[in-house]
Order: structure tokens, then C-alpha cells, then sequence
């Protein structure tokens, strides 16, 4: 068992999907700082910020893993390269837009079926296995939906059909979702019978690099308000592709419908994203509209959020970044600003400033700081 196991490990990294998806992933990370240091002038987010990972999903694997194992779900080499493939041609897309790993998995087996059907290549695949394999990453990719903060949302300014700037956040994650699935041949031995398995007598074990991916631009309302409702959308799909699934055990064409659910079903819920015009992120007329925070910042640990509205700074107001730092410039030793929340509320935040935080606030508002920049050439 323990050789079986170091096996699965070695056959993880013999997996051409793995390695497709980290160069993807470096590739636009390397992109989205290239466009936020041209935009802001600064590196908001690190390299492979767009990456999380955390306890729960760790748990999760497990879980899924038992559920795979259990059910008997194998993957064979020849499939794994079907799913290469068809990550391969989705980084045509340029994003992670529609890089689910849904729609891989939707992509390669219907591949498959077409190969098998049409000439001599054998894929050794259940269609009810990978309909089990995908509602689980649809179930995980709900949950990783309603982990979404603000902080996990690149801001992009950009200009509104009238030429003002306005402002919207790419909202781009993965989440790694490695489990443990059965292969095909090995040298373990069936001690039980595995519901969708077919095997000459041994079987193996396999780490396949599952992932949970969602990219959007948000508009009209905060990523997290959008996040939340796609989470209760993907769950509900999920749960009804399941039980297509389980009916398809005695009704095998139900997996195929299950698989379809998941897929159309995925594609219909992200079309729904942006559907007003309005911008959340639009300038104020009274205060500045703040965009996005740098992680880490004296703004962030004040408790700034993006979409609010610095008002006030000790107690003057302020219409242009240059009138907020000539108010920084001369306050006392603590500085006191009020904010305007989501709701249009006044509150209040503050803290003791030192001369190197003068020009280092963390705040990156909608409207370009062109206007303070002459200021200081002047």
C-alpha cells in the first residue's frame, strides 16, 4: 500500500495537466502586474495572488477522495491526456473565464466518446464516474465562491462611454483541489466490490490535479455580493447533477445529463454577471471613490474598504488626492478621516501617520491621481 501510494504521487507529476495549468496561471499573473503597475504606478498584489489556498479545501480533497475511492472512479493515462488537451486549448481564451475545470472535464469526455465512436483509440472511462468527479468540483467551486473577500479582486480603471474615469475589479481565483482516485492497473488487489469499476484484477492509485477557477469583472456591485449568488447557483446545479447521477447507475444516459446540467448550467449563472451598466465604481462629486486598497497598507489597517468614500480628513474636505495629502501634510500627529460606507453612512477612522507614510496610504481611488502629480511637478 505504502509503494501504491508513492505511486500515485509520481503519477501526480506525470500529469501534463498540472504543469498546463501552473505556466497558464504564472503567464497571467505576470500580466496582471504588468497592467496594475501601468495603471497605479505600483504592484497592488503579488505574484500568484490569484492562488488560494486554505485548511477547509485541504479537507475537502479528503472527502471527495473517500466518495472517489469508495465509488471506485478511475482515471486512465489515455483520459488524463484528453484533459491536458482540452486545458491546453481553453488557455486560447486568455483568462480563467472559462477555464473550470467543469468545463474541461465536459470537453474531454465528450472527446472521448467521439474518439471511441469514430476510430480505434480505446479511452477507458466511465461517464458516470466523471459525473461524480465533477459535481464534487461544482460543490467546491460553491464553497470557494463564498470565501470570496474584497481583497480578492484586482482593480482596474478604465474609461466610461462619456471619457470620465470609472472603476470595476477582475475578480480572478484558483483553488487547488487535489484528490486521490483509483487507476486502472496496479498492484492492489480488489478487496471489495468498487460500484464503476472494471479492472482485470488490480488496480492503482492516482492524485489528480483538480481545481476550482471563476473570473468575472465587477461592475455594478461589490465581488462579494456577486460571489454569493453564483455560490447558491453552482451548489444548486451541483446537487441536481448528483442526483441525475446516482439515477444514471441504473439509467446510464442520465450521466451525460448530469454532466450537461453542470456545464450549461455553469455557462448561464457567469452570463448573468454584469447585466446592469451602472458602475459601483464610479467618481464622487463630494469626497473621493476609493477603488481598491493595497494589502498590507496603513489604509488597509485602518479598515478602509474599496467602494467607500473618503470624505473628510481632519475634518476639511477633500475633492482631489491633492487636497487629501495637503490635509495629511498639515495635520497633528493623529490623523482623523471620515468615510462614507456602502449605505451612505458617515463614519469614522483614524490613526497616528509618520512622514513615511505620507505618499504611502495604500488608497488607489477611481478618479487618476494625474491632478496631484502635476501638482508636485508644479
Amino acid at each position: 500500500m505504502i509503494v501504491e501510494l508513492w505511486m500515485a504521487v509520481a503519477r501526480l507529476f506525470m500529469q501534463p495537466l498540472l504543469y498546463i495549468v501552473i505556466a497558464f496561471s504564472l503567464v497571467l499573473t505576470g500580466m496582471r502586474i504588468k497592467k496594475e503597475r501601468k495603471m497605479f504606478g505600483v504592484r497592488i498584489h503579488p505574484v500568484l495572488a490569484e492562488w488560494t489556498q486554505t485548511k477547509a479545501s485541504i479537507l475537502y480533497s479528503l472527502l471527495l477522495s473517500v466518495v472517489l475511492l469508495f465509488l471506485g472512479v478511475s482515471v486512465s493515462p489515455a483520459f488524463s491526456y484528453i484533459l491536458a488537451g482540452a486545458a491546453l486549448l481553453l488557455t486560447f481564451t486568455g483568462g480563467f473565464r472559462w477555464y473550470s475545470f467543469i468545463y474541461i472535464g465536459g470537453i474531454a469526455m465528450g472527446a472521448s466518446v467521439v474518439l471511441e465512436r469514430f476510430t480505434t483509440w480505446n479511452v477507458p472511462v466511465s461517464i458516470t464516474g466523471i459525473a461524480v468527479l465533477l459535481a464534487g468540483v461544482g460543490l467546491f467551486e460553491a464553497r470557494h465562491l463564498k470565501q470570496l473577500s474584497m481583497n480578492d479582486s484586482f482593480p482596474e480603471r478604465v474609461k466610461s462611454p462619456r471619457g470620465k474615469d470609472v472603476g470595476q475589479h477582475l475578480v480572478r481565483r484558483l483553488q487547488w483541489l487535489p484528490v486521490i482516485t483509483l487507476f486502472p492497473t496496479g498492484n492492489l488487489p480488489e478487496v471489495f466490490i468498487f460500484p464503476l469499476l472494471e479492472t482485470n484484477g488490480g488496480y492503482g492509485l492516482i492524485i489528480l490535479p483538480l481545481f476550482s477557477v471563476y473570473e468575472w469583472t465587477a461592475r455594478a456591485e461589490l465581488p462579494s455580493v456577486t460571489a454569493r449568488k453564483l455560490a447558491v447557483g453552482m451548489r444548486n446545479f451541483s446537487i441536481l447533477a448528483l442526483l441525475l447521477t446516482a439515477v444514471s447507475y441504473w439509467m446510464p444516459p442520465f450521466a451525460a445529463a448530469a454532466i450537461a446540467v453542470l456545464v450549461v448550467g455553469r455557462i448561464l449563472l457567469f452570463l448573468t454577471v454584469n447585466r446592469k451598466q451602472s458602475s459601483l465604481f464610479h467618481d464622487s462629486a463630494e469626497g473621493l471613490r476609493v477603488l481598491a486598497i493595497v494589502p498590507g497598507s496603513p489604509a488597509a489597517n485602518i479598515g478602509i474598504k474599496a467602494g467607500e468614500i473618503i470624505y473628510k480628513v481632519n475634518g476639511r474636505q477633500v475633492n482631489s488626492e491633492k487636497e487629501m495629502y495637503e490635509q495629511l501634510h498639515f495635520r497633528g500627529a493623529f490623523t482623523k478621516l471620515e468615510i462614507k460606507d456602502h449605505q451612505g453612512e458617515i463614519r469614522y477612522a483614524g490613526r497616528a501617520l509618520y512622514e513615511s507614510d505620507h505618499h504611502k496610504l495604500g488608497l488607489i481611488f477611481v478618479r487618476s491621481n494625474q491632478e496631484w502629480e502635476e501638482g508636485i511637478g508644479g
